[in-house]
């Protein structure tokens, strides 16, 4: 899933049988679509000058597309063709003539490796971009039939890979090894390595501060990190009862969205420990893409099955234009919740968010696990001369080793 940095409207998602689909948001319809990939889209990402996109997926390949929305608007059938493809895509048996039904764009350019891809970004500010798959990062350029650099640290397989948005050299990747790795493209070599005890799924710059990151991992929480000390992490973000799959930051730097196996879609501080919003329905799956607009005022999720849906970034804010009363109103509502919400019985209230009962119990398991973890641990401290029995800081426990 990606949204376009130039335009509210495009909105791009990609599905387990290789379609494309650029919809239109504003309206929740498709305007244009592809089959673009023989087996499951797994990553897209817009250049950073809004104009193309590339899609990678499990047939080894990598297609670069346009995103001048004049020409895909160009591309949209009118009724009486949509109506005539549908029943063409309905009577047909085989998926070549439901993806004739649907588009057959070529691509600008399309590249073929020897191992599926897992992930792409194109946020670097110039020609080149970024893929994962196998074991190694690769550095790309449109005008090159084989990659520019290939950077690798010992990982069995690179599911995410990510640029900072600010020093464009600098790269993380997430992989199956339980590891976060560093690149510098100018030197084409490794940085710097930390492995967690669980594995990493995904990984996001903060837009706004270069140095921080923030990583989904396995075990459930997310963890924010500077760059420059991985040993232990600036921020343990809690609340979810499954693994954390995806995550991506607020243009604004300010809060991230993260999805997860537990089937719900959570908005975080980033320097909060704890969600603020919590989002899910009752025919939500498990969440495995989240994006934000680029007005910071949405969010996307992509879940398993098979829908996009289109969230406010804060619940119960507007829509629309506001009189000026209304304005007033909900701005001295804010200025009471700013100074009273230390307060323990505003504090609960402002928290309390309704979850589904599975996520309830969930949760109650696990803190009655952490405190049980909690009370031995302080037994064996006090009543024996065991010297492993040691407190251990929240923010480094789940970091196993680092490696420069």
């Amino acid at each position: 899933m990606a949204a376009s940095p130039t335009s509210l409207v495009a909105l791009l998602s990609g599905s387990g049988d290789g379609e494309v689909r650029i919809w239109d948001a504003a309206h929740g319809k498709t305007m244009w679509s592809v089959f673009a990939h023989d087996g499951a889209v797994r990553g897209l990402s817009v250049g950073h000058d809004g104009e193309t996109f590339c899609s990678v997926g499990d047939d080894c390949t990598i297609k670069q597309y346009p995103l001048s929305l004049d020409s895909l608007l160009g591309a949209v059938p009118t009724a009486e063709e949509a109506a005539a493809a549908e029943a063409a895509a309905a009577a047909s048996s085989s998926s070549s003539m439901a993806a004739a039904a649907l588009g057959t764009a070529e691509p600008l350019n399309s590249w073929t490796t020897r191992y599926p891809v897992t992930g792409v970004d194109c946020r670097r500010m110039d020609e080149t971009f970024l893929t994962s798959g196998g074991s190694y990062v690769e550095v790309w350029n449109p005008h090159r039939a084989q990659p520019l650099q290939r950077l690798t640290w010992g990982a069995d397989t690179v599911t995410c890979v990510r640029c900072s948005p600010s020093e464009r050299h600098i790269v993380a990747s997430a992989g199956s090894d339980r590891a976060l790795t560093l690149y510098d493209t100018r030197t084409g070599n490794p940085l710097r390595k930390m492995v967690m005890h669980m594995a990493a799924n995904a990984v996001d710059w903060n837009p706004r501060e270069p140095m921080n990151f923030v990583l989904a991992s396995e075990d459930h929480n997310l963890y924010s990190f500077d760059m420059r000390r991985l040993d232990r992490a600036l921020t343990v973000h809690k609340d979810f009862v499954g693994a954390a799959m995806a995550v991506r930051y607020s243009p604004t730097g300010r809060e991230f969205v993260a999805g997860s196996y537990d089937r719900t879609v959570r908005i975080f501080p980033s320097r909060g420990g704890r969600s603020r919003e919590v989002y899910h329905t009752k025919r939500m799956q498990r969440v495995f893409a989240v994006h934000y607009s680029a007005d910071a005022k949405y969010v996307m999720s992509g879940s398993d099955d098979a829908n996009v849906r289109l969230w406010r970034a804060r619940a119960s804010e507007p829509l629309g234009k506001l009189k000026e009363r209304e304005r007033a109103a909900i701005d001295y509502r804010r200025a009471l919740t700013k100074r009273y919400g230390h307060l323990p019985e505003v504090r609960r209230i402002l928290r309390h968010r309704h979850v589904p009962g599975t996520i309830k119990k969930a949760a109650k398991r696990r803190r009655d696990g952490e405190d049980k973890e909690a009370r031995t641990l302080e037994n064996r401290r006090v009543h024996s001369k065991d010297p492993t029995a040691v407190r251990e800081n929240a923010r480094a426990k789940r970091i196993a080793r680092e490696k420069v």
